[in-house]
């Protein structure tokens, strides 16, 4: 690329704030993402590093920062956040929620959310599209394996190719990032209806093999 064609990754990325949302996004006793729920994957990219390595490889070096790091879904104070709970553990005490205060939110139980629960509002994706810079990317994905990056290239409103040799691979990445683009909440109802009717057959199949667990 031209010289002048600098990237805001070449000269910024919020680093310790993703770093803290990385971790918190594998945080054992709360719900994963959804990737993650789908089919356990053992080389998995976090999605908010992955969201931020492809947004920031298609900005421009002068975008704004601040707008860059809520469209990831974290705020710059989450360095002073996670501080202060370090703080709470070695003195024993247990912070109760909200403990992430967001300044961009109101305070309440939605107040500690985590990065990848963010799906970029309308206004930061029409900021991210009239900040990228070239003209209708395609994101490439040559070993995709968990689908991370298509998956957030999606989020971002981006084309992607994806390429994996792992069959297993393959069918998660057709479930997580093709079939959801392509059929919209139609598929979660599908998803919804099926399960349903999955769970009462293995109940029945069950009857008198397993004790009937108290309600």
């Amino acid at each position: 690329m031209p010289p002048t064609d600098r990237r805001l990754i070449e000269d910024w990325l919020p680093i310790n704030e993703i770093s803290i949302e990385a971790i918190r996004e594998r945080a054992g006793a709360v719900p994963n993402p959804e990737t993650h729920q789908l089919h356990v994957w053992w080389a998995r990219r976090p999605l908010v590093f992955s969201r931020a390595a492809i947004a920031a490889s298609l900005l421009r070096k002068d975008a704004d920062r601040d707008t860059f790091t809520a469209a990831l879904g974290t705020y710059p104070e989450i360095v002073q956040d996670q501080a202060r709970i370090e703080e709470a553990k070695a003195e024993g005490e247990r912070l109760k929620p909200p403990v992430y205060i967001n300044p961009r939110r109101p305070l309440g139980k939605d107040n500690h959310k985590r990065a990848f629960t963010h799906n970029l509002t309308e206004d930061e994706r029409d900021w991210f599209q009239s900040n990228i810079a070239v003209a209708d990317p395609v994101v490439l994905d040559v070993t995709a394996g968990g689908g991370s990056i298509p998956f957030e290239a999606g989020r971002l409103g981006l084309r992607s190719i994806a390429n994996e040799l792992n069959p297993v691979a393959a069918i998660i990445l057709r479930a997580a990032c093709e079939l959801p683009e392509k059929h919209g909440k139609a598929l979660l109802d599908e998803y919804r209806t099926v399960a349903k009717r999955f769970q009462k057959r293995v109940r029945e199949l069950l009857v008198g093999i397993y004790p009937e667990v108290p309600l």
